[in-house]
Parts: structure tokens; sequence; C-alpha cells
């Protein structure tokens, strides 16, 4: 019986998924989607078994996107999103004039950015009108972040993010 309780303790320990800690830029891939789902993460899902669970609340949302095969979920990829605008418009020919004029001219509140990126550590290096280039002295990294945009057209509201994704190295 000691030797039962102690293999089961030893396989409990051993096969254990970590919490996350949300940090969009480590190589924490070991994660327990049931741990995401217990910090009330939002499913958000894309095609062909595809899903994300991103953070609710705040501008920067770590996620963690699953692959589900065979009624398994493995973790392949996770980054951020960062909402850097967002413009309501009421028709649709509105929402080409502010994509052709007004959006992309928004200026970045780049303080607020670096004020975010610096609890992992980054700075930004530079910025252009579809890229982000940043850097961590400390871990001799530099990363290059998408600038996109994105609608809803349900909503009718335009977003302009930073985003940034990390894939897992099989």
């Amino acid at each position: 019986m000691k030797y039962i309780t102690l293999f089961i303790f030893f396989i409990t320990f051993f096969s254990c998924k970590e919490r996350p800690n949300y940090n969009p830029f480590d190589d924490q891939f070991n994660i327990s989607k049931d741990y995401l789902i217990e910090d009330n993460c939002d499913t958000i899902n894309a095609t062909c078994g595809y899903y994300n669970l991103i953070q609710k609340g705040g501008k920067l949302k770590t996620f963690y996107q699953y692959y589900d095969e065979d009624n398994t979920s493995h973790l392949i990829a996770k980054g951020f999103t960062y909402n850097l605008n967002i413009i309501r418009y009421k028709s649709v020919l509105e929402m080409y004039y502010i994509l052709r004029d007004s959006l992309l001219d928004l200026p970045i509140n780049e303080k607020e950015v670096e004020d975010e990126l610096n609890t992992f550590g980054y700075g930004i290096l530079y910025i252009s009108s579809d890229s982000m280039v940043i850097v961590n002295d400390n871990e001799k990294d530099t990363i290059l972040l998408n600038i996109i945009v994105e609608h809803d057209y349900k909503e009718k509201v335009i977003y302009r993010n930073l985003e940034y994704f990390k894939n897992i190295i099989f």
C-alpha cells in the first residue's frame, strides 16, 4: 500500500501542468487549460480545431492557442494582443474613410505601451505604421510586433491592435 501511494504521488507530481504566469514572451508551455478556464479566460474559436483562451480586461491580453485532436487539447502557441485604438462608425462608407484617413494617422500612446511592456522587461526600440520593434536588454532579445487593423462589422467598430505570437517548437 505504501508503494502504491508513493507511486500515485510521483505520477501526479511529475505529470502536473503548471499555472499560467501570463507572460507571452517566456517559454512556459506546459500549461493546463483548466487553470485558464478557472481564471475566467474567454474562449475565442478559430477554425479547424484551433481555439484561443484569452485574458479578460486590460489593454494587453495574453492568449494561449490550443488545438483539439482526438478529444485532447494541445497548447501550440501563445502571445498577446494590445488594443492601440478603437473607432466606432455609423456606415460602411464612413468606415472606409476612417481606414483611409483617420485610423492610420492616430498616434500611438508610446508611454502607455512601454509601461505594459516593461512589466515583462521589454522597451520600445522603433515604431512604424505596421510594426513595432521591442527589446529586452537583460535577455538580449529583440522582437518584431505586428500592428494590424481588425473590423467587427456587427458592432461597427474598427480596432488597431499590436500583436505577438510565439509557437511551440516541436
